[in-house]
Order: C-alpha cells, then sequence, then structure tokens
C-alpha cells in the first residue's frame, strides 16, 4: 500500500455515500462505472485468446508489472499519477454485486485487459491501470455473532484474486461496507494484504450505519474524522 500524502482528504462534517472519495475510492471513474454497465447490459466482444503475459506487455496499457509478496518496486508511486483507473467492481459468486460475481475469474480477467484496451486507444498520453475492486466486507441484513452486519471473503479468494491480478498486471482493491462497524476497525483487519504494493483500501459509506440501523434499510456515511483516521493509519503502516 502506497500512500501520497498525509493531509486531511476531507474537511466537511459528513458525507453522503455517493460524495465520499475515500483512499483509492476515487479510481472507478464515471466511465469505467459506465463501462461496466454497459458490458453487463448485454454488449457483445468476439473472445479470442490473449498470450500469459502481463498487460503492459500484452496491449501496452499502463498495467502493473509482474510483482512477487512484498516487492517494493512500486514504492513511492501513486495509481492516479497520470493513469485512468479501469474497475471492475463485485464480490465471486454473487452477480448481484457486480461483474466480479457474474463470471469466473479467468473471463473477468479477459474481459477488464480488453475494456481496458479499448479506454487505452482513446486515452492519449494517459495510461490505463485495470483494477479488480473487490468487496471485502460485504454487509448482511443481520446482525451475526459479533453484530457487525458483515460477512468476510475467505483468505483463500482474497489470494486468488491477488494472484489473477499479478498475472496480468492489474491493481487490487479490498472494499469495506463497514456495517455497525468503523472504518479504522475495518481496515485493521486487511492490514496484512496491505503489506503487498499492488493492494489498496476503498471504503464505502453506504452501508456505514454505525447508529443502530440495518444495512439496506437506510443509507449509511462517514464522517471526515472516520476518513482521516484511516488515512493517519495507512501513513504510519506504510513507513
Amino acid at each position: 500500500m502506497r500512500i501520497a500524502g498525509r493531509r486531511p482528504l476531507v474537511s466537511t462534517p459528513q458525507l453522503r455515500s455517493w460524495h465520499l472519495l475515500a483512499p483509492l475510492c476515487a479510481l472507478v471513474v464515471a466511465a469505467a462505472i459506465a463501462a461496466a454497465l454497459s458490458l453487463r447490459s448485454g454488449g457483445s466482444t468476439a473472445r479470442v485468446a490473449l498470450p500469459a503475459m502481463t498487460m503492459a506487455d500484452t496491449i501496452g496499457v499502463g498495467g502493473l508489472p509482474a510483482l512477487s509478496p512484498g516487492d517494493e518496486g512500486l514504492a513511492g508511486v501513486s495509481l492516479l499519477a497520470g493513469n485512468t483507473l479501469v474497475a471492475y467492481y463485485g464480490s465471486p459468486r454473487q452477480p448481484a454485486m457486480g461483474i466480479l460475481g457474474e463470471h469466473d475469474a479467468e473471463t473477468i480477467a479477459w474481459l477488464l485487459s480488453a475494456r481496458a484496451a479499448r479506454f487505452d486507444a482513446l486515452n492519449g498520453d494517459t495510461g490505463v491501470v485495470p483494477v479488480l475492486h473487490l468487496v471485502y466486507g460485504v454487509a448482511q441484513p443481520e446482525a451475526g455473532v459479533d453484530g457487525l452486519y458483515l460477512r468476510y471473503l475467505d483468505d483463500r479468494t482474497v489470494r486468488q484474486y491477488l494472484d489473477l491480478a499479478r498475472r496480468y498486471g492489474f491493481a487490487l482493491v479490498l472494499d469495506l461496507q463497514i456495517g455497525h462497524s468503523s472504518a479504522l476497525a475495518e481496515v485493521l483487519k486487511i492490514l496484512p494484504y496491505l503489506e503487498e504494493p499492488d493492494v489498496h483500501v476503498a471504503l464505502d459509506p453506504e452501508f456505514a450505519l454505525a447508529g443502530g440501523a440495518t444495512p439496506g434499510a437506510a443509507i449509511g456515511t462517514l464522517d471526515a474524522s472516520d476518513i482521516n483516521a484511516v488515512q493517519w493509519l495507512l501513513a504510519e503502516f506504510a513507513r
């Protein structure tokens, strides 16, 4: 995980879900969202075999270099510096949550590579980095034994998508839906993954409902202090 600075990200006292830009929440640009939705809505593309290479090798777009665990090759590099991030979002085996749940992992990699290549063809001198935006902490309608209204992806699944991202030169984002927990507590749970330079975090305020409402029954919020606490943690963690 790389931190591009330690200034407070926000100063307003409260943010609705569609206003928040958490660390790397800005990765899904409007064009990328529209692209994912258009693909889901029925657009078809003839499938051809892609070489087993990183994205940068295969089609010349911005992609990340091949990495091994603990690799420091991206030290000090922000994904947002000179790049458009094209993200596919969701949770495996849950089609209603997004495109990541609609296909197997290898098919997702091919679709995302092809989509990113289309953006790169229109992007001029700006690079393109494909992103797997994986929902790690999924909000639930029931409290569960811990009372947090959350269910988490298992380590095996996270590692599967991290391996996929590395083989294709993608970045991986772990999305946290917060529930009745706190942003800081949830980020602490994924710190072992954030040791990897190609893994990043997104905070989802829509399901952050520490006040007591059930996720899905109300729209959640995150306070500026929540975001700044997480930013402080990650800045210290990245030292």
